[in-house]
């Protein structure tokens, strides 16, 4: 049957629950236990339950998938905000979806967002200009457990809520790609400055970067002295507020979900 008549099934009585929860081969196929992980090669799927749900999953970039072996022209930024599907989350579709979602033993929480999983997490941070281009590079602590929902959706929403919504983002699946997609992925940088070269790098020794492009700072005129005129919310705006009580809600309960910093760099090239 499929994932969701397999987990409501659950419910019918004490001894299905029992049944499926107590069967690891059930356990796989609901995302909850890692497959057998024989080697990096391994294709990996996300999980169609939680892609339904959260439809972001689907524009992960797995550089590993037959479609992207052709990928030449592999871009490190490759969506702005309003390309993350957040307005059609599942959970803001009404006030009782929500109450649903933030339950600490929701089963969305606990569930693997691929099979094999991914264990490994890098965040990537960048911002370019004309003076050159600026990186930080930190990691998460290993996933023992695999790559769970709550952890990934933490950090995608987390930057939407520290100032940093002007961001460009990109997530990629990475790790374990083939040789002729390395070298793909390489060649598609030639001409690119440090920064570039060593996002490839990481996605290459990550099982999954989480990479943030930030626009230049520039300067401002202040409005300080006009008269505050009230206006509308924004549909993006309305979809913000009710994230925010969602996030409030994941940073009483998720811990241990700290990047730590190992590299940070400047490349003052100017690309040709």
């Amino acid at each position: 049957m499929d994932m969701a008549t397999l987990l409501t099934s659950q419910r019918v009585c004490h001894m299905w629950a029992d049944l499926i929860r107590g069967s690891k081969t059930l356990q796989q196929d609901l995302y909850f236990l890692p497959s057998s992980h024989e080697g990096n090669d391994e294709p990996r799927y996300r999980n169609p339950l939680l892609a339904e749900k959260f439809p972001f999953l689907k524009q992960l970039v797995n550089l590993n998938n037959d479609q992207n072996a052709g990928f030449w022209n592999w871009r490190p930024w490759g969506h702005e905000w309003e390309d993350i599907k957040l307005r059609n989350l599942d959970l803001l579709r009404s006030p009782s979806k929500q109450e649903q979602y933030i339950r600490p033993e929701a089963s969305w929480r606990r569930m693997l967002t691929h099979q094999p999983p991914l264990y490994t997490v890098g965040r990537f941070s960048g911002r370019a200009g004309r003076a050159g281009s600026f990186w930080s590079q930190s990691k998460a602590a290993e996933q023992s457990n695999g790559l769970q929902m709550e952890a990934l959706f933490y950090w995608v929403v987390s930057p939407l809520f520290d100032g940093t919504e002007e961001s460009e983002i990109s997530i990629y699946i990475g790790k374990g790609l083939s040789t002729d997609i390395k070298q793909r992925v390489v060649g598609a940088t030639d001409q690119r400055c440090q920064m570039s070269d060593e996002l490839d790098r990481m996605v290459r020794e990550f099982d999954i970067v989480l990479a943030w492009r930030f626009p230049w700072p520039g300067c401002m005129d202040s409005d300080s002295d006009d008269e505050e005129v009230d206006v509308p919310l924004t549909e993006d705006e309305i979809i913000l507020e009710q994230l925010y009580g969602v996030y409030q809600e994941m940073t009483r309960t998720l811990y241990g979900l700290e990047f730590e910093t190992y590299n940070k760099g400047e490349d003052h090239c100017l690309p040709d």
